[in-house]
């Protein structure tokens, strides 16, 4: 049985292997099309699509990125070439028919003044088409003009016979329909038809092409030894210095595109040969991790850059090598051995022995503030404990070769009367620099402080304040819905991602960006806005690296809000808050409950002092009283069952909650008659009684009201007029105004069902009137209640019982 079983097993194996070299050999061997061995080597990247008309019109009309896009006039050239295109096919029956399904590129070319020249080509069915098309086009355009051009004929279109502009040149050869704005790169691409190498002959296209996706709206290829020009159009010089040699990325990329209508996806491999003069190839033998920095950045990140390195010294050894290839004199080497000839111990050996794979520089979206003080990186440690032990003997080293006391590198930064934190100063700036290279230099690292088991450098201690007050209200990027819902369509872990927040980076652009793309960003501010993120990221994955970048078009998102703080409860709040003394510092406070019934008391800078779990709602208002009599203050409250109170430290009162002995029906009210603590709580419950408790818990003796017509739902009232106590409340029907003792003070000469939401208002009284209360009924009419009984009313038009009243002093005549 067991020879069989392993018999069976081996067939099953032997049938994978077959099946998968079958597949890999098929794949590697996929005969690359015409239309892409006529495109010129030099092409900085090309589109291939299988459906012209499709994906061209997809492109032009569905999607909104592009639409947007088409308004600023720096890209309307390209995608209104495409727009025409489209529209040429819609025109002309006979050109729409030779082009339908067909397949495309779009190859975009450096021409001399920093400027793009594109080449569309159309691959047709079979040569006899050529002069099908050929005559298509002539009987469609009235104004054309042909030269010949090594055997091949091109065609000039114009609008106007006398017009010297050229609207685009086209040619018919090899089948294939090339058309270009630019007459250069056409004859370009006739030479290249007819030459070698093509561009599948290139150091690893090959390679990528293998891997494109077929179901897709499209493939992207970058041709990087050329795509350094493209880069160099964007960026401005200090930067390019920074990135040390774009042309050194890697050899090629290929991008499989899915289009959607308000977003962009595009993944796919990357080769880099093995020679270490490729910048990508200093990634090669990590693993990829889960990015866990995330969990601590702030909600405001407006750009990030995280990179996942789980062997240190072959990163080092990778980076380190790359500038001996490349034969340049690098600043980063000299950094990083002096530093180690200033210390007594081995940095690089001190680093690895808490450094826990990641490291992120991250930039925050802070107002009229530097770059510098903008920048922070974060280091993921394996602890804390041995971070601060090794980074102290760093401190402690370095010190003392300079003679300086190490007393100076330590101090507390307050959050709030409760919270402080330890800021510890470097002795030597730029660390992240001189440990990981030119990515880093932007930040100078001068101070570092920890959360949790992270390590996070700074430009100052009020930086670092921010990031760590942050953290304290949860005010994390990993708490807001909208990145959330934009991570979800990248992979969680990676070798390196970034992040690009484009309406939180405007201001980070000019440092990055050439002038004129910042020109151009600021004078479409409005546009660019609409763009929510830019997200990319690449993993080591069969020898090459794999790519995700994904593009979110999003008009209804809001940029951070300009609050003075804001804390992150477990889920969106139920009642309003309500604002409550601190009896220790006089400060204000925050109470609020959320939906799942968790009370907070939230101080003045937004941090959550502590957190409760009720069974239910609260349904009064949250008062504050002096329980003990000693000046400290608790908070008192009811919900449908029990009558709470607690103190600031989140703990009950001796004998809270306390039971009713029905459910409440309202919230309560708590009166001091006599201003000296001895507080009534009053609250009526669905039985239609009144209850009067005291501090204690305690029915209150002597309260002699039975119980009213129909249930209480607003608020019990008290007044004092003439040393004369009157409680007041109504319930659906009547209006009850008694004494302390629940005696019918007042009897109203007529009774009215008093509106839902409104409660009674006193007026003073003065020489025009008596002492009176003030209210509607539910059909919107103002009653006047006097102490003697008499109700006086006001009509106005019917309203409905949901209409709210109020009654002011509006303009101080009494």
């Amino acid at each position: 049985m067991i020879r069989k079983l392993l018999s069976v097993l081996f067939i099953i194996v032997v049938i994978g292997v077959i099946a998968g070299g079958y597949i890999y050999l098929k794949n590697r061997n996929k005969p690359v099309p015409q239309l892409i061995k006529a495109i010129p080597i030099d092409a900085s990247f090309f589109f291939e699509g299988g459906n012209f008309i499709k994906t061209v019109s997809g492109l032009a009309q569905n999607n909104k990125i592009i639409e947007e896009l088409s308004m600023i006039h720096e890209f309307s050239t390209f995608i209104t070439s495409l727009k025409y295109l489209d529209s040429l096919s819609i025109e002309n029956n006979e050109i729409n028919d030779l082009i339908l399904n067909k397949a495309f590129a779009i190859s975009a070319h450096h021409s001399g003044n920093n400027k793009m020249d594109y080449l569309f080509l159309v691959r047709l069915e079979e040569i006899l088409q050529e002069k099908l098309a050929l005559n298509a086009i002539l009987n469609h355009f009235s104004y054309i003009h042909g030269r010949d051009y090594e055997k091949t004929k091109i065609y000039s279109v114009f609008s106007n016979i006398n017009d010297k502009t050229t609207d685009f040149f086209f040619t018919i050869t090899s089948g294939l329909i090339m058309i270009s704005q630019s007459e250069i790169l056409l004859e370009s691409a006739i030479r290249q038809i007819n030459s070698a190498p093509s561009i599948h002959e290139l150091n690893g296209f090959e390679k990528v092409f293998a891997t494109a996706g077929e179901n897709v709206d499209g493939n992207l290829y970058i041709n990087y030894k050329q795509f350094k020009k493209t880069i160099a159009l964007a960026i401005n010089n200090q930067f390019t210095k920074i990135l040390n040699g774009t042309n050194n990325y890697a050899n090629w990329s290929e991008l499989d595109i899915n289009i959607r209508p308000e977003s962009i996806l595009l993944n796919g491999f990357t080769y880099s040969n093995d020679s270490s003069k490729m910048l990508m190839n200093i990634f090669k033998g990590q693993n990829a991790h889960k990015n866990d920095i995330q969990e601590i950045l702030p909600a405001n990140t407006s750009l990030l850059l995280a990179l996942s390195i789980d062997d240190y010294s072959l990163y080092i050894n990778n980076y380190k090598n790359r500038f001996i290839e490349n034969k340049k004199n690098n600043h980063f080497l000299k950094q990083n051995q002096s530093l180690q000839k200033n210390t007594e111990i081995d940095i690089n050996e001190n680093l690895k022995s808490f450094f826990n794979n990641q490291i992120a520089l991250v930039f925050t979206d802070i107002s009229n503030l530097s770059r510098q003080e903008n920048t922070f990186v974060v280091i993921k440690a394996k602890s804390q404990s041995q971070c601060k032990e090794m980074l102290g003997q760093l401190v402690k080293d370095y010190s003392g070769l300079k003679g300086i006391k190490t007393d100076r590198f330590k101090s507390d930064i307050q959050i709030d009367n409760e919270t402080k934190f330890k800021v510890y100063k470097m002795p030597f700036n730029h660390y992240a620099y001189k440990m990981f290279g030119e990515l880093f230099n932007m930040a100078t690292c001068n101070y570092y402080c920890f959360i949790d088991n992270y390590l996070v450098f700074g430009h100052s201690p009020k930086m670092l304040k921010t990031f760590v007050h942050a953290n304290i209200l949860h005010k994390t990027i990993l708490n807001e819905k909208q990145y959330n819902e934009f991570y979800n369509n990248l992979s969680s872990k990676s070798n390196l991602y970034f992040y690009c927040n484009i309406s939180r980076s405007a201001i980070l652009f000019k440092h990055f960006l050439s002038n004129s793309l910042n020109d151009l960003i600021r004078e479409n501010e409005d546009i660019f806005n609409k763009f929510q993120a830019i997200g990319f990221q690449f993993t080591e994955s069969r020898n090459m690296f794999y790519n995700n970048l994904f593009i979110k078009y999003n008009p209804t998102y809001k940029g951070e809000s300009k609050t003075l703080w804001e804390s992150h409860l477990d889920t969106s709040v139920l009642s309003k808050p309500y604002i409550v003394r601190n009896h220790y510092t006089q400060n204000k406070e925050i109470f609020v409950q959320d939906l799942k019934n968790n009370i907070y008391l939230i101080n003045n800078k937004g941090r959550i002092l502590w957190k409760k779990k009720l069974n239910e709602k609260i349904l009064s208002k949250v008062y504050q009283i002096d329980f003990y009599k000693n000046g400290k203050l608790q908070l008192l409250f009811n919900t449908r069952s029990k009558i709470h109170l607690i103190d600031r430290n989140g703990n009950y009162v001796e004998r809270y909650p306390i039971k009713l002995s029905g459910t409440a029906s309202n919230g309560i009210s708590v009166f001091d008659y006599d201003n000296n603590k001895n507080y009534r709580i009053f609250i009526a419950l669905n039985n239609k009684r009144i209850k009067v408790y005291n501090t204690e818990g305690n029915i209150v003796p002597g309260w002699k009201f039975d119980h009213t017509e129909y249930r209480v739902k607003k608020e019990i009232l008290h007044y004092r007029l003439e040393k004369k106590d009157f409680i007041v409340f109504a319930d659906s029907m009547r209006v009850y105004i008694l004494d302390r003792r629940g005696n019918e003070r007042v009897k109203l000469k007529k009774q009215f069902s008093v509106s839902y939401y409104n409660n009674f208002i006193l007026e003073k009284g003065n020489v025009n009137t008596d002492n009176r209360l003030v209210t509607t009924d539910s059909k919107g009419t103002i009653h006047y209640i006097y102490f003697n009984g008499n109700v006086e009313t006001i009509a106005t038009e019917k309203l409905p019982p949901s209409h709210f009243f109020e009654y002011q002093d509006i303009d101080g005549d009494n």
